[in-house]
């Protein structure tokens, strides 16, 4: 996700056009700005155990409106449902339907007009475990605007519990004449030392897949870490400035810029996973991703 000298880089080959969609070229939040954004209310970072997505709330009844831009061929979005649980003597069974509606008006015309001709894209029924659930849909050609909405429970069916969050929301495409830049790749393996790795001198056939990246990557025989503990060396790495620049002196106390919304401004989907509590989003680390799965400390 990030460019610096201490990163493992590896540089994909770029996609085809015909292939799937090369960027990120309108979010519900944040940049690339969808045109013709409706006012959707507060967006904010959701997190549910360590997945943190931006994200607005749609309550029973309610829709989310939004216009496809041009040469949208996907949208990336991820669903939760907020509240109470759904098991126990009192709740009964869940009532019958959706839990949610993603619906595409395929009207033959992109310019404004108050005729609609909605088409159902995707029902979604929600998972009894409170978590994200991330989606990947294929726009129809043609369609100029899609819709996400919560059904009202018909009259004498119970009501789902909660709300629903609608997060990380990315309409995926090439704009005309759009470049295509290189994938980005960041892997940082935490106090792996380069005597452990074959290719800069550790036992061989140790590291066969670290090994193939750093063939087709360019490298550094010598990169030092800029502190002794994960947390401020990965907020340099993130932010490009050294830990004393980046107020961030304890562990309870992180305050630092990263230059991930720099990758999300110019068209990249951001996406994050880690295992290690210590760049969690609560330290901040989730800045700039469309979507941050991280670990917790115990």
């Amino acid at each position: 996700m990030l460019f610096t000298s201490l990163s493992l880089l590896a540089q994909c080959t770029p996609t085809p056009p015909e292939a799937s969609p090369r960027g990120a070229i309108g979010r519900l939040t944040g940049h690339p700005p969808l045109p013709g954004l409706p006012e959707v209310g507060p967006t904010k970072p959701v997190t549910i155990g360590e997945q943190t997505r931006q994200a607005t709330v749609l309550v029973s009844g309610g829709s989310l409106t939004l216009q496809i831009p041009e040469g949208g061929r996907r949208i990336a979005l991820s669903v939760v449902e907020l509240g109470a649980p759904r098991s126990g003597a009192e709740a009964g069974p869940p009532a019958a339907g959706l839990d949610l509606l993603v619906e595409i008006d395929s009207s033959s015309s992109r310019e404004t007009s108050s005729i609609t001709n909605w088409e159902t894209l995707e029902k979604i029924r929600l998972g009894e475990t409170p978590e994200w659930e991330d989606l990947l849909l294929t726009l129809p050609s043609g369609g100029r605007s899609i819709r996400i909405s919560k059904p009202s429970a018909p009259e004498g069916d119970p009501a789902r519990p909660g709300l629903i969050a609608v997060g990380s929301l990315v309409f995926l495409g090439a704009p005309p004449n759009a470049d295509s830049p290189p994938n980005i790749i960041l892997v940082s393996l935490d106090t792996l030392a380069a005597s452990a790795i074959s290719r800069l001198g550790g036992p061989t056939g140790l590291t066969p897949e670290i090994d193939r990246i750093l063939g087709q990557s360019r490298s550094y025989d010598q990169a030092f870490a800029p502190a002794g503990r994960t947390l401020p060396s990965h907020a340099a790495l993130f932010s490009g400035l050294y830990p004393h620049n980046n107020s961030r002196t304890k562990v309870q106390e992180v305050t630092f810029d990263s230059l991930v919304p720099v990758l999300a401004n110019q068209g990249y989907l951001t996406m994050a996973i880690t295992e290690n509590g210590y760049v969690s989003s609560r330290f901040g680390f989730s800045q700039g991703f469309d979507q941050y799965d991280g670990s917790d400390l115990e």
